[in-house]
């Protein structure tokens, strides 16, 4: 069994996300989110759609299935996403920020059947020294 994850890359025109299902722990995540920036444009440009295709180049699998886009709608948020999606563990929401000239990361966790926890909100480079322990 995987620890699953959504991630939803966000910027002024929308949310777009993706799914994968294994090693989706911040310590696995924030390898990640590293790996996506290899496949996107650089910073400081920063598209959420195309962050969001260069996730799913990046971590899938060759055989396939372990990674994929979501649907996304303009009538759509997280909280629907989330909603339909109450058996994933974690959730995270990346942004770019113009300040640091980097990736934020919040990261939710499930706490129950329908019930979700902020348990961090950071940049991505200090997620990648928080959690690097962990790995």
């Amino acid at each position: 069994m995987g620890t699953r994850a959504l991630y939803f890359f966000q910027d002024s025109d929308g949310v777009y996300g993706a799914y994968k299902h294994y090693d989706n722990y911040p310590s696995g995540a924030m390898w990640f989110i590293e790996n996506a920036k290899e496949y996107a444009w650089p910073f400081p440009r920063f598209e959420a759609d195309d962050c969001a295709v260069g996730f799913v180049a990046a971590n899938k699998a060759k055989g396939g299935g372990d990674c994929r886009l979501l649907r996304m709608f303009d009538d759509t948020s997280i909280d629907m996403v989330m909603d339909d999606h109450i058996w994933c563990d974690y959730y995270y929401v990346i942004k770019y920020n113009r300040d640091i000239g980097d990736l934020h990361v919040t990261i939710f966790q499930s706490e129950g059947c329908d019930t979700w926890e902020q348990i961090a909100s950071m940049p991505h480079q200090v997620m990648l020294k928080a959690y690097a322990v962990a790995s």
